[in-house]
């Protein structure tokens, strides 16, 4: 039984150890994702019509989409970095299709070091 036990705990911290060093490219519980117009298309007008209504955005400067992160929590939750020209923004967009919910949870400047 001890051996069992023991056998157990070695496979839990195993499995820790193996996810903490092939999640590097996480932040902060998002995974790094390549856009895709489909799968991401809403989620990112949604946040360029956020920024537009904050007077962020700028109409004749075309947006750029620096990265896209992307997280499961009860729905998705998408993280868009967005620069027009060398203003930056990090905007996150909360989706749950099946309830055609989309909503701007937060948005921050990306500033320059």
């Amino acid at each position: 039984m001890r051996k069992l036990i023991f056998l157990a705990v070695i496979a839990v911290c195993l499995s820790i150890a193996y996810a903490q060093s092939h999640n590097d490219h996480r932040e902060g519980g998002y995974q790094q994702v390549e856009y895709n117009e489909e799968t991401h298309g809403e989620a990112y007008q949604a946040a360029l019509h956020y920024l537009s209504s904050k007077e962020i955005e700028t109409s004749n400067i075309t947006p750029k989409i620096a990265a896209v992160y992307q997280k499961i929590v009860s729905g998705v939750m998408y993280k868009f970095h967005i620069m027009f020209n060398d203003q930056g923004w990090i905007v996150e967009v909360w989706s749950q299709p099946w309830l055609n919910n989309l909503q701007v949870v937060s948005f921050k400047r990306i500033h320059k070091n």
